[in-house]
C-alpha cells in the first residue's frame, strides 16, 4: 500500500504546486473560435454586438440583467470577458447561407478571458 500511496501523494502535491503559476494568465480567449476579448462593460458590448441590442429591443433581455451577467462572467475580476456573436459567426462560417436560420439571432456567447481560479 505504501508503494502506491507515496508516489500518488507526490504527484498530487506537484500538480497542486503547478496550478497557481498557470492559472492567473489573463487574455486566454479560445484561439480560432471567433471570440473577441472585450472590456466587461455592458454598454460597450451592446454597442458592439447587434444580437445583444436586438435581444434588449425585442424584450427578451434587459440591460440590467446583462450588467449582472457580465459581472458574474468576469470570474477573474480583471475587467475583460470573451464574447462571440453566434449569429454573426454562423453567417461568416456559412458564407451567408445561414441568413434564413434565426436560431442564433439573439445569442451572444460570453465567458471569462481566463476563468481558472
Amino acid at each position: 500500500m505504501r508503494r502506491v500511496l507515496v508516489p500518488l501523494t507526490a504527484a498530487l502535491l506537484l500538480s497542486l504546486l503547478a496550478l497557481p503559476a498557470v492559472a492567473r494568465v489573463d487574455g486566454g480567449c479560445p484561439k480560432g473560435q471567433g471570440f473577441d476579448r472585450m472590456p466587461a462593460d455592458a454598454q460597450a458590448l451592446v454597442d458592439a454586438y447587434p444580437s445583444l441590442a436586438r435581444a434588449i429591443e425585442d424584450g427578451l433581455d434587459t440591460f440590467e440583467h446583462l450588467v449582472e451577467q457580465i459581472e458574474a462572467g468576469d470570474k477573474n475580476g480583471n475587467g475583460y470577458v470573451c464574447i462571440k456573436d453566434m449569429y454573426a459567426h454562423s453567417l461568416e462560417k456559412s458564407g451567408g447561407a445561414n441568413a434564413q436560420s434565426q436560431g442564433f439571432y439573439y445569442y451572444v456567447h460570453g465567458m471569462d478571458d481566463n476563468a481558472a481560479p
